[in-house]
């Protein structure tokens, strides 16, 4: 008896074993077909620098993500990869190349990818966590010539660290990439268009651009970057619209068409621009970067901007002593709107062409030069009280804790701005050196390149550009030579260069060479590189020498 109930249960468990069997079956066949993981690369290449992966298919990225993120806990893959076509995703879930679940749980990314001018299309990332984008977390790790497309969004309470392409880098080294994916963080921010972070000195961003829509809830936002130390970015682009929607509160944070806050002395933003509209809800919003600390030069600003206070045309607050911005306009309008929440905030409050203030009284010694704001400023906040507007600077000062107020942190020397809004040059000192109003029209007049220095160049009845601008802006470079009478020839390659009607030469972007001559001197040569700009080359001839003999 006993021996046919246990058969019988025996009987009855293959048969829910088989039932449940059959109904996972039938779920699978319902599903979507998906790019299924592969624990190997089936294409060709060995994965080293000198022989990279070569991904041609969706399912080959995913083998490489996959042979990455099966790393050793805590280390860095230093697998490298070309891709050698287009890849569209499809809009299947993407987890990021690199992860960064915690502080115990980790892979970095540390290899070299390598776009070859392909483009991966359909990425899509919809997550509750931090560290996304097409690559999650890389450290060391270079990004090139790539392009990528679809949507990133991320709910998460913490820094989002979520981008187009990369969402952290410790550091990062990108060239020649572009970011065309929406970004968006609902919950915070830390977000961009091509990497949200980049931490340790020597991240460097050179030639990427932005045209995704990034949106932040508030944190470090920016078409490029949303918050870099010790980074270097060059000859990036935002086009793309940057939207902060947190209420405003007393904690500043960051939004720029560039770049959200770049901190540290060696942090560098040159020879960039934005076009793109920049709509935010917090303090320091900038055309360029929201906070600034290091330099920036040579860069523009064309995109509206609706901010609060401490909001600038180029740069929404000083973030350090010493920081510099050089050579650098602004045409996008700015428009001063009433914080959305009430908030207690005694430090100065400035809306300025340029810069809006220095964020703390102990930032000295900053320093604007050969800049000018052709924008108009508009101030829509009739509730927040001390506000004040200036066509290059909104507030010089700053004030502490206790509302006691320091002055003249910025100092200003060759800016302009726009007259028709009647302001100040600097909202806080209207007596502040440094800076002059003018119509439109001396804005536009031939002399205005002149005045500006020699990183401009002129537009036929339109304001200055930067001459990197334009592929083939010509450079002045003048000689001073001693004895005035002596013979000069400038040559590039072996093709001598003629000089203008003034004895200058205006000169494309190269390397020349030049000869000084004249009787009873001795011959001068030299060489001397164009790059951006240009300048003033001294040359003092000497007394030709003899051999003399004596005889008696």
């Amino acid at each position: 008896m006993e021996d046919t109930n246990l058969y019988n249960k025996e009987e009855e468990m293959k048969k829910r074993i088989t039932s449940m069997f059959l109904v996972l079956l039938m779920v699978l066949s319902l599903m979507p077909a998906t790019v299924q993981a592969s624990p190997a690369f089936s294409g060709s290449g060995s994965g080293t620098e000198a022989d990279p992966y070569l991904i041609a298919t969706a399912q080959e990225l995913v083998e490489f993500r996959d042979e990455v993120n099966a790393s050793t806990n805590k280390s860095t893959s230093k697998l490298c990869a070309k891709l050698t076509a287009n890849i569209d995703l499809e809009g299947q879930e993407w987890t990021p190349i690199g992860q960064y679940k915690s502080y115990s749980e980790n892979v970095t990314y540390g290899g070299t990818f390598d776009g070859n001018g392909h483009t991966i299309s359909g990425l899509s990332i919809n997550a509750s966590t931090a560290y996304q984008g097409l690559f999650g977390y890389v450290k060391g790790g270079e990004i090139k010539d790539l392009t990528v497309a679809g949507s990133v969004k991320t709910s998460t309470t913490s820094s989002a660290n979520s981008a187009g392409i990369v969402g952290y880098g410790y550091p990062v080294t990108m060239e020649n990439c572009v970011n065309r994916a929406d970004v968006t963080a609902t919950e915070n921010g830390y977000v961009a268009g091509v990497v949200a972070y980049t931490g340790s000195t020597g991240s460097s961003i050179n030639g990427c651009s932005n045209q995704g829509e990034i949106r932040g809830n508030g944190g470090y936002i920016g078409g490029i970057v949303g918050s870099g130390s010790g980074t270097t970015i060059k000859s990036c682009l935002n086009s793309g619209s940057i939207t902060s929607t947190k209420e405003s509160g007393s904690y500043p944070y960051c939004i720029g068409g560039i770049a959200g806050n770049i901190s540290g002395a060696t942090s560098v933003i040159e020879r960039s621009g934005n076009t793109g509209d920049i709509s935010s809800t917090i303090k320091r919003t900038g055309g360029i970067a929201g906070g600034v600390s290091g330099t920036v030069k040579s860069c523009f600003n064309t995109g509206k901007i609706n901010g609060i206070y401490s909001t600038g045309g180029i740069a929404g607050s000083i973030a350090s002593s010493s920081t510099k911005i050089t050579d650098c306009y602004n045409w996008g309008n700015i428009t001063c709107n009433a914080p959305t929440a009430t908030l207690s905030d005694t430090n100065a409050k400035g809306v300025g062409g340029i810069v809006g203030d220095p964020s703390s009284t102990s930032y000295k010694d900053s320093v604007l030069e050969n800049c000018y704001n052709a924008g108009s400023i508009v101030n829509n906040d009739s509730v927040t009280e001390e506000i004040v507007f200036g066509g290059v600077v909104g507030s010089s000062s700053a004030k502490n804790y206790k509302g006691v107020e320091t002055k003249n942190l910025i100092t200003a020397k060759n800016c302009y701005y726009l007259s028709a809004d009647g302001l100040n040059g600097d909202g806080a000192n209207a007596d502040a050196l440094g800076i002059t109003a003018k119509t439109a029209d001396e804005l536009k007049a031939s002399g205005m390149v002149g005045l500006l220095g020699t990183s401009y160049i002129l537009r036929t009845n339109n304001y200055p550009i930067l001459g990197w601008q334009d592929p083939d802006a010509k450079y002045t470079v003048k000689f001073v030579i001693t004895p005035a009478t002596a013979q000069l020839t400038v040559k590039q390659n072996d093709t001598v260069v003629s000089p203008e009607s003034d004895g200058s030469y205006a000169l494309k972007n190269g390397t020349y060479t030049y000869e000084v001559s004249a009787p009873e001197c001795q011959t001068e040569t030299g060489s001397f590189t164009v790059a951006y700009g240009g300048q003033t080359i001294t040359v003092a001839l000497k007394e030709a020498l003899y051999d003399v003999a004596f005889t008696s």
